[in-house]
């Protein structure tokens, strides 16, 4: 299946918030091993300015888990969204991957994939993406389970130089690839993914699977 989303340019003053209510909802994610939908609603839009590459998360959730609090922490073994991105490639030879807890608590890694279909990546945990802004919102409480919530949402903005070279821009119709995950952890733990990588157990890290982001 193919995966594609536009990612329109808005220009003018305001905050990340306020920009975000100008652009429309662009997908749900699926459940990562099938592709069949979710019990949870996770659905996610994205736009540009001239600086910056912005991505909001909105999840459904009734129970909100994340109780870490150092950056760079493995937020993925809790409640969590994640943003695969492989610039200015079709055949992506690295990407960057960024995740965010309810907590705001983030990770970066940069990932080299194998150059066959096999787990043996490189993951540099030590990178840092300078300049990256997040931010999240609970509707709710957070590791309260006497209590019911409604969800929560995250923010991920990273400046379009972390990607490019020097004098280098995003022009209209540029492609990259990326994908979107999120993993909501309970009794039954729950992967979704944008593009579904189909691999049960479920694994986030298959290339091949990305969808595509498309600038406009």
């Amino acid at each position: 299946m193919e995966y594609s989303t536009n990612c329109p340019y808005l220009n003018g003053v305001g905050n990340l918030v306020t920009k975000f209510e100008l652009v429309p909802w662009m997908g749900k994610l699926s459940l990562a091993s099938s592709g069949k939908g979710s019990p949870l609603i996770t659905r996610f839009k994205c736009f540009r300015d001239d600086e910056r590459l912005s991505f909001l998360f909105d999840c459904e959730d009734t129970f909100i888990s994340a109780t870490m609090k150092a950056p760079n922490s493995m937020v993925w073994l809790e409640d969590a969204v994640e943003l695969f991105i492989a610039p200015c490639s079709e055949d992506p030879q690295v990407y960057y991957e960024f995740q965010l807890s309810p907590a705001n608590v983030n990770r970066q890694v940069k990932v080299i994939p194998p150059q066959e279909d096999t787990k043996s990546f490189t993951f540099d945990d030590s990178w840092r993406c300078e300049g990256l802004i997040t931010e999240t919102y609970v509707h709710g409480y957070l590791n309260d389970r006497t209590r019911k919530s409604k969800g929560w949402q995250g923010v991920i903005s990273i400046p379009l130089k972390t990607f490019l070279a020097p004098g280098q821009t995003v022009r209209t119709g540029d492609m990259w690839r990326m994908n979107l995950f999120r993993i909501d952890r309970g009794p039954a733990d729950m992967f979704s993914a944008w593009s579904p990588t189909f691999y049960d157990p479920p694994f986030f890290h298959s290339p091949r699977y990305f969808g595509r982001l498309i600038f406009t």
